[in-house]
């Protein structure tokens, strides 16, 4: 049997959450009274004149640029995150690394995926495979290998980069 009153209490309260354009004002609003402190501030310190207009506006551009560059979100990096070599199971999924339990096939742009997932099923289905696609702008070799037991059995997959191809031999990996 329960406890009503204990079953009551347990209950959580939550409140609404705070809207995008709500936190946008709020910190625009921040912003601009920071600024105006400052400068007001500084030109007070420094003397209503052109020196000390000029040494607000520089300590202001100063901590704009430093909060821009501490606060704004990182850019997503267009190559593969990946450290080579990679060692991927059965399932396609990173057994290693920082990108743990990550698709392989994802850490790759969207026109080589098809040939990582081709790769991939040959090296674990016992064949080494090879594709070649464009890494930061260098053509680069890949070689997909099955990983062993000791009693022959494929347990994962290891993908291998290659040093840069040239042009000429891009064709020839495929």
């Amino acid at each position: 049997m329960r406890d009503r009153g204990r079953e009551a209490s347990s209950t959580k309260i939550r409140a609404e959450p705070v809207t995008p354009l709500v936190r946008r004002f709020a910190s625009s609003a921040l912003l601009a009274c920071g600024l105006l402190f400052v400068f007001f501030g500084l030109s007070a310190a420094l003397g209503f004149n052109a020196s000390g207009f000029a040494a607000s506006l520089a300590v202001i551009a100063a901590l704009v640029y430093s909060g821009a560059v501490w606060f704004a979100p990182r850019l997503p990096s267009t190559g593969p995150l990946l450290t080579m070599p990679v060692l991927f199971d059965g399932e396609g999924r990173i057994a290693a690394g920082p990108c743990l339990g990550q698709s392989l096939a994802l850490q790759f742009p969207g026109s080589l995926r098809s040939e990582v997932d081709r790769c991939r099923s040959a090296a674990l289905a016992g064949t080494p495979a090879r594709f070649s696609g464009d890494l930061h702008g260098r053509a680069v070799a890949f070689e997909c290998l099955p990983v062993r037991r000791a009693d022959g059995s494929i347990v994962y997959g290891v993908l291998v980069a290659a040093e840069p191809i040239g042009a000429g031999d891009a064709a020839s990996v495929l």
